[in-house]
């Protein structure tokens, strides 16, 4: 009975769990907010990163069950700007895009903690990913390092914290939810999510964003270098 509880998968979150998403996110944004003004300099466009991403997170809302692709998303969001502000111009929409994602690549880099990470975990855990973004391992440079991978995007749009889609992971392992050790930075989505769909789980807090006085009972962490610090491994004597 013992080996059914015993960690055999380890799987993470990608977006502010592998890699600084909110801050290339917002650094792209006032760059496409620069082309736009620098663009259209006569009219009075006065946009700011929150707003841009509010109506963002508003179109995916909107959309959900009609478009899953999230780039698509995101375009129809600078096109809902663009038509707010009386602006129909496909060329300066594909500008606004190419801005937007050319910089979020170039900003696309794993935490330091990562590689070093995923690498001393590999040897005693399947590694995998369980994401409601887009960004991919090949993005990160550690497509080597992982051996499985759940995207929502690919899903019809079944995200965290639906328990279908750890289902799914864990179907694809062939291994039991509560052998699967899910890392990530929301709380709702990633702990709790995982948790109830049966899940072991631990909550990855970078920006400090949980005060250890109102999470003192979640698995909390602020590196990927702390995890060989909680139970799940001390245990198992990795470390």
């Amino acid at each position: 009975m013992q080996n059914e509880n015993k960690i055999s998968a380890i799987s993470f979150d990608v977006d502010d769990t592998l890699w600084n998403f909110s801050d290339s996110s917002n650094t792209a944004l006032l760059e496409t907010i620069n082309v736009l003004n620098k663009n259209y300099s006569e009219t009075s466009i006065k946009l700011n990163v929150k707003e841009l991403q509010d109506l963002r997170d508003e179109t995916e809302i909107r959309l959900e069950g009609i478009i899953d692709d999230l780039d698509e998303i995101r375009k129809e969001s600078f096109r809902i700007i663009l038509a707010k502000n009386g602006i129909s111009n496909e060329s300066l929409l594909a500008k606004l895009y190419e801005t937007y994602t050319s910089i979020k690549k170039t900003l696309t880099k794993p935490y330091k903690d990562v590689i070093p990470s995923i690498k001393f975990l590999k040897p005693h855990f399947k590694i995998g990913i369980i994401s409601n973004g887009n960004c991919y391992p090949k993005d990160l440079g550690i497509e080597n390092l992982i051996d499985f991978s759940i995207y929502s995007q690919k899903l019809s749009g079944i995200k965290k914290p639906n328990p279908t889609i750890f289902q799914i992971a864990s179907e694809k392992i062939n291994c039991s939810p509560k052998q699967i050790l899910h890392i990530g930075d929301s709380y709702e989505n990633d702990y709790i999510g995982a948790r109830n769909s049966g899940l072991q789980s631990i909550l990855i807090d970078r920006k400090n964003s949980f005060p250890k006085s109102k999470y003192s009972t979640t698995n909390l962490i602020n590196s990927l270098f702390e995890i060989t610090k909680t139970p799940y491994f001390i245990e198992r004597k990795l470390q």
